[in-house]
């Protein structure tokens, strides 16, 4: 049942959301409720989400509901994080405000606004773990890694985001993402599936003038000045779905002025207008986790720096939790990511590799995100083979987030989506906050920790990939990816301290990934690969074996006169790639059969194919020397 306060001539209602999110107007039960005390607005829920809700009816006020201002101030009562966020008006004479907790534990909150009806409101939230391990918070900045919040600590996780967008499905008439189309429960539904099948941790909604009102996009469409309730309705409920499933919801707030799909014409850039919108998204959205704003495209021909860097800072000053912001070719200090518009021309494949390195060097310590859509085939360019390479190369750069998918016109689906399936599974258990890109230490791209205790290697049509691992911390696991295929770790076995180069076992696209990552390959099965092997310092009565193996081993030898062999050298246990093994007591000019012994750590025994040698023969006697008197 709802817990109603009475308080003079207006009532609280308090609410807690799951899924789908709707503006409930008074009399009518919102979804999933928790009750509280009767009189009292005291909460409880569960850390991340979902979020809390308390609703005020308030009929007495006069003027534009949208511009009554009201702050909340949650308070953790054992560590003193604070959040602080406004009410937004709901429709009815009604005002809310929301509540997602960072941490677990006891929260207090008091309101704070020039209407009396809307000040002082005291209460408690009680937070607890979240049941569902896989709930994360709020994507945020971590130096120039995305990050997001997870577990009771708020621990950060590094993500590479991917944005996944179907204009095939989602524009009508030239109207991209109409609200009318996605209020419907199963379109939202069919997106974010279609976003996880096609290996991409985000989705993309373009709001332009839906804002202000319904399936408007440009400002033509309309003449409102105030936020349309039932747009962010619709958002909203894509937003906290979409976070129910893992993914981020990316928004662009404008298009460009070419169309008119801008704030232009509603009072201007950061206008009055646009400044009241802009706090009811701070207000209704910032508490909701799982969502970031772009600004729009074609920036340069419309905006300015200055202008985006009040925007963002308005935001910012009225936003209780963080989210994300950038503006294309803008890189104020306002801007979270610095996002461009780059792209490759149909120039070589590695150019993208070489853009988001420059980028990271030039963005203050930044995330990156490539704004430019990069849709499957788009000026005949982003093959499957060019997508998935691109995705490949601005994670080896360092992590740059990337835009992909399909436009109205782009031929549909892509042919082996299990491609980027499977980018996304090798990312989510491997990318790290602390990598960084190096390219001196091997002959296609590498990332690696400060403590030289993690790397990934990538290098593209290849059948081997050379790795200077001299300065790293002990012996390490390895695995390979064949990245042209679904997802499948082959256990590489364990690397040492070396410079090496690893053999593949076909030409293609390769990353190896040395270290422990949790990586779930399972137990090491494999052999180590024997090669290069040699008979050195060959005598009369003795040899030297030399070989190498592509994982760490210890050295052996069995020999004879015959493929029985019949004798071995003594088993040396020092686990190497490069080894040697002296054999001793040989018979001269004689023909000798052997083999070479390597086992890896896991106890993985590699034997070579049958080998021979001959002694060399005995030296000529040495004639006597007659010695006169």
């Amino acid at each position: 049942m709802l817990a109603t306060f009475v308080k003079s001539s207006f009532r609280i209602v308090v609410a807690s959301q799951i899924a789908v999110l709707i503006a409930v107007p008074l009399n009518v039960q919102a979804q999933n409720p928790v009750a509280s005390a009767p009189g009292s607005l005291d909460q409880s829920g569960t850390q991340w989400a979902p979020f809390i809700e308390w609703s005020v009816v308030n009929a007495n006020y006069v003027g534009n509901p949208f511009d009554l201002v009201a702050s909340v101030t949650f308070v953790h009562a054992q560590t003193g994080v604070s959040h602080t966020t406004e009410m937004f008006f709901a429709g009815d004479s009604t005002w809310k405000f929301r509540f997602t907790g960072t941490k677990t534990g006891l929260w207090t909150f008091t309101s704070s606004s020039e209407d009396a009806d809307l000040d002082s409101l005291k209460g408690t939230v009680a937070i607890e773990p979240n049941p569902n391990p896989e709930i994360d918070g709020f994507l945020v900045a971590q130096g120039s890694k995305f990050a997001r919040q997870t577990g009771p600590e708020g621990e950060l996780k590094a993500e590479i985001p991917k944005v996944y967008m179907n204009l095939g499905m989602h524009e009508i008439d030239g109207v991209p993402f109409p609200m009318s189309l996605m209020s419907q429960p199963q379109v939202r539904r069919e997106y974010i599936q279609e976003t996880i099948d096609n290996g991409h941790n985000a989705l993309f909604i373009h709001m332009n003038n839906q804002w202000f009102s319904w399936d408007a996009v440009s400002y033509y469409d309309h003449d409102r000045e105030d936020p349309e309730l039932a747009s962010f309705e619709v958002l909203e409920s894509l937003i906290v779905e979409a976070h129910a499933a893992g993914l981020q919801t990316i928004i662009w707030a404008w298009g460009d002025e070419e169309r008119r799909w801008t704030p232009i014409g509603v009072g201007g850039i950061n206008g009055v207008p646009d400044q009241r919108l802009q706090r009811y998204i701070a207000a209704r959205l910032g508490p909701l986790p799982g969502w970031s704003l772009g600004y729009g495209f074609d920036l340069w021909e419309w905006t300015t720096e200055e202008q985006m860097q009040a925007w963002a800072a308005y935001l910012h000053e009225h936003m209780g939790w963080p989210h994300l912001l950038w503006a294309r070719e803008r890189s104020n200090t306002e801007i979270d990511v610095v996002s461009n518009d780059l792209r490759p021309n149909g120039e070589p494949q590695d150019q993208f590799y070489q853009m988001a390195i420059s980028s990271f060097d030039s963005s203050n310590n930044r995330p990156v995100m490539f704004g430019r859509r990069f849709a499957f085939m788009r000026d005949s360019i982003f093959t499957m083979d060019k997508t998935r390479r691109s995705m490949w190369q601005f994670a080896m750069a360092g992590g740059a987030g990337s835009w992909w998918g399909f436009f109205a016109n782009s031929p549909f689906p892509y042919p082996n989506p299990e491609q980027l399936v499977a980018h996304e599974q090798f990312w989510q258990t491997h990318f790290r906050l602390d990598f960084q890109a190096d390219t001196l230490i091997t002959d296609g791209a590498a990332l690696r920790v400060p403590e030289n205790t993690h790397y990934v290697f990538y290098k593209e049509d290849t059948d081997s990939i050379r790795m200077n691992l001299t300065a790293m911390t002990g012996m390490q696991e390895a695995y390979a990816v064949d990245t042209r295929l679904g997802y499948q770790e082959i256990h590489l076995g364990t690397f040492l301290p070396d410079s090496l180069t690893w053999i593949a076992p076909y030409p293609s696209d390769w990353a190896v990934a040395v270290g422990n990552f949790g990586s779930s390959a399972g137990p090491d099965l494999r052999t180590p690969v024997i090669s290069m092997i040699e008979v050195q310092a060959l005598t009369d009565k003795s040899a030297v074996i030399v070989w190498r193996t592509d994982e760490a081993s210890d050295s052996q030898v069995e020999y004879g006169l015959d493929t029985t062999y019949g004798q071995q050298t003594a088993l040396d246990g020092s686990l190497v790639t490069s080894h040697s093994q002296e054999l001793t007591g040989l018979a001269a000019n004689t023909t000798y059969h052997y083999r070479v012994l390597s086992k890896d750590a896991a106890g993985n025994l590699a034997l070579s194919a049958d080998q021979s040698f001959t002694t060399t023969a005995l030296p000529p006697p040495v004639a006597p020397v007659e010695l006169r008197a």
